[in-house]
């Protein structure tokens, strides 16, 4: 692979990832949180390439998304609520452990959500290049 082709394909995996960060979080602040998943899954559905950048796009960005808006939320009410659920959850007694949980539980969606989108893509045989696995 040539430096060049190994270069577009960083540009379009941050791209998507952008896009996903952006049309995720606009979604999530009017509608519920499993828009989520319709967005990743048009992301998917819409990106060409290797199967697993859109999964990995989808990850990183919604890892991030709910991760930071998760720390937000928790510094905010002054870890009262985090405190409350992590004595219910067998994970550390730490807030940011259930934070980490989190993000991880909304990536996992996202990121499949993504890679379903891509491999119906490819079903279809709309990408005819990429149908080799």
């Amino acid at each position: 692979m040539s430096k060049l082709q190994n270069r577009k394909r960083r540009r379009a995996f941050w791209l998507i990832l952008v896009a996903i960060s952006l049309a995720s979080a606009a979604t999530q602040l009017f509608l519920s949180w499993w828009t989520l998943v319709l967005v990743c899954f048009f992301a998917g559905f819409l990106s060409t390439g290797v199967i697993r950048f859109p999964f990995w796009a989808a990850f990183g960005a919604l890892f991030l998304q709910w991760g930071i808006w998760a720390a937000f939320i928790d510094q905010s009410n002054g870890q009262i609520l985090s405190a409350r659920v992590v004595q219910l959850l067998p994970v550390p007694h730490h807030s940011i452990s259930l934070i980490l949980l989190t993000a991880f539980i909304g990536a996992l969606i996202a990121g499949f959500a993504a890679w379903s989108g891509s491999s119906l893509r490819r079903l279809f045989g709309v990408d005819e290049r990429y149908n080799k696995y």
